[in-house]
């Protein structure tokens, strides 16, 4: 579709505009949504909320406010093994970030170390086959264990993996705010430009890649060069590439304005994706997959393609056409950014940072 023609709300009592990093789409076809808001179609939610397809709170769809220390949740992240659990990612507004395992149904997970506490902000989370999770951001520290600044793996039990954590030194100079883990590669992107407090080989900025078995730095980015030259926002990992996305204007030297395609083998540049017709003018925060293989695209720019669209497109992931059936732009909508999409049979999900559509208040995200 190019419109959305339908939105969810969130009302009642906000203490700060939702700010949905992420969703999931559950295999029975929940939406679990994370966010910056307190109040869910009038029940207290804390920054998480259960929904059915229709967008309506189902039963318990709130956490238990005794046990999670959370009034905004940051970030969500399904875990790999089909039991529904998740990974939330939280913050009571005080400079502090906890992590927390949870049930479907926002109970407490058991076997995981509860409410672990980053000393700074905590930007996104991720997961990988083993349930290890990673963490970005800029804190140096997880419930006072030392870690390279701004980026953890922490294993099933909430251990912090300091094996892991070992093959990528002190850390980064600034905040890393994107995971993404494909296979035994765990790629990182954010505003990041030295590691271990020196350069990065070749000159590398903004993106790195460990190998998820032991930490050191992956041979997926032998070719990398100097890779993007400004922060990266969003990384997706296929067979066939991988996707960074954010407000960068180059890649390795190359023209590649806010989104690029490389090689999954080294990293190297892929220019047949490249076509200036696809820039869009400002940067790109998310990057999902269709049920067809297309790119959805999100984030705070106003054409793409060069036509209008706002915050979302839809891109080939082979030769980078955008879909001109694909044109979001919602009428007197007051939007920030778009986040990302969830792909639906019958459309999409589409999440982010917005407030008003026709009038109406319709904050966070819409179908």
């Amino acid at each position: 579709g190019n419109s959305l023609n339908s939105f969810f709300m969130t009302r009642g009592t906000i203490t700060a505009l939702p700010n949905s990093i992420n969703k999931l789409l559950h295999d029975n076809g929940n939406l679990f949504v994370g966010g910056y808001f307190s109040y869910y179609g009038g029940i207290l939610a804390n920054g998480y909320a259960k929904l059915d397809s229709n967008g309506t709170p189902v039963a318990k769809t709130v956490f238990n406010a005794t046990a999670v220390s959370s009034t905004y949740g940051a970030s969500i992240v399904q875990l790999h093994d089909g039991s529904g659990d998740f990974y939330h990612l939280t913050t009571e507004g005080s400079g502090f970030y906890y992590l927390y395992k949870m049930e479907a149904d926002g109970d407490l997970a058991g076997l995981f170390t509860q409410g672990l506490v980053l000393n700074t902000t905590g930007t996104v989370i991720a997961v990988d086959d083993d349930d290890n999770l990673y963490v970005g951001g800029d804190f140096t520290t997880v419930s006072g264990t030392g870690v390279p600044t701004g980026f953890s793996r922490i294993d099933p039990t909430g251990a912090v993996d300091l094996a892991f954590n070992a093959g990528l030194g002190t850390g980064f100079d600034t905040t890393v705010r994107a995971i993404e883990v494909y296979e035994d590669t765990v790629y990182l992107g954010g505003s990041f430009t030295t590691l271990n407090g020196a350069a990065m080989p070749g000159g590398l900025q903004y993106f790195y890649a460990a190998n998820r078995l032991t930490g050191a730095i992956a041979a997926e980015i032998s070719a990398v060069g100097s890779g993007p030259d400004a922060t990266v926002y969003a990384i997706k990992a296929t067979a066939n590439g991988v996707f960074l996305g954010g407000d960068f204007a180059n890649y390795n030297g190359n023209p590649a304005a806010y989104l690029v395609k490389a090689s999954s083998t080294d990293a190297s540049h892929i220019p047949a994706f490249d076509s200036a017709s696809i820039f869009g003018d400002a940067a790109i925060r998310g990057i999902d997959i269709g049920l067809n293989g297309d790119l959805l695209i999100s984030g705070s720019f106003t054409n793409y393609g060069g036509s209008p669209t706002k915050y979302g497109a839809v891109v080939n992931a082979t030769t980078s056409a955008v879909d001109p059936n694909f044109r979001l732009n919602p009428a007197g909508a007051t939007f920030k950014w778009g986040y990302g999409f969830i792909p639906k049979s019958d459309g999409y999900v589409f999440y982010g940072l917005f407030n008003t559509a026709s009038g109406s208040v319709r904050r966070g995200f819409g179908r």
